[in-house]
């Protein structure tokens, strides 16, 4: 499995060579500027410097039952920190920045929340916080009273529902909706045109 390595490749790769790891602290901080921007009375983000995964959090790489695995930096940092990491899958609960910056692995500019309040309005630059604060759809159209209606969209018949609000001015003439299923009162249907 790619990113995966277990002990025997480590010690093959390692052959011939005199190989002294350091702890897994002094490998993590040593991949850490601890002179980023200032935010409020928290003091300097502490910036990940080396590796990033594809949505912008850093990725560090530590040693889990005999495997390297990657895991978040600011999840490891927390951890470092001596504080219990959330459980998502059992509490519903994730690490949110409060700084927004998501190379930040400094522990004081990250909060315990719920999945749903990361993804919301707490998370004013998230895209789902923004479209949750419009009041208006981008025609100019009001998201409120009789015209908004919230529905169930998905963007194919494998993929899960997720609840929107749209604009019952601009849905009947929106192009996108022929491609979306659409659950309503009487149960999944296929929007037609």
């Amino acid at each position: 499995m790619r990113g995966t390595y277990d002990a025997a490749r480590i010690a093959k790769m390692l052959a011939g060579r005199l190989a002294v790891i350091p702890p897994l602290e002094v490998r993590f901080w040593a991949k850490v500027n601890k002179n980023g921007p200032v935010f409020g009375d928290l003091g300097p983000c502490w910036l990940w410097t080396a590796a990033k995964n594809n949505k912008g959090y850093g990725n560090f790489g530590k040693v889990v039952n005999g495997k390297t695995v990657m895991l978040c930096a600011h999840r490891v940092a927390w951890e470092l920190s001596g504080r219990e990491l959330p459980n998502k899958r059992r509490d519903g609960l994730v690490l949110d920045h409060i700084c927004r910056t998501p190379l930040c692995v400094n522990p004081d500019h990250l909060r315990v929340v719920t999945q749903a309040a990361n993804c919301t309005v707490l998370a004013i630059g998230a895209p789902a916080g923004i479209n949750a604060l419009k009041t208006e759809c981008k025609r100019g159209h009001p998201l409120s009273g009789e015209n908004l209606a919230r529905i169930l969209v998905r963007n194919g018949p494998k993929t899960a529902w997720r609840p929107t609000r749209v604009c019952l001015t601009c849905w009947p003439s929106n192009a996108n909706h022929k491609r979306r299923f659409y659950l309503m009162e009487d149960g999944p249907f296929r929007a037609t045109a």
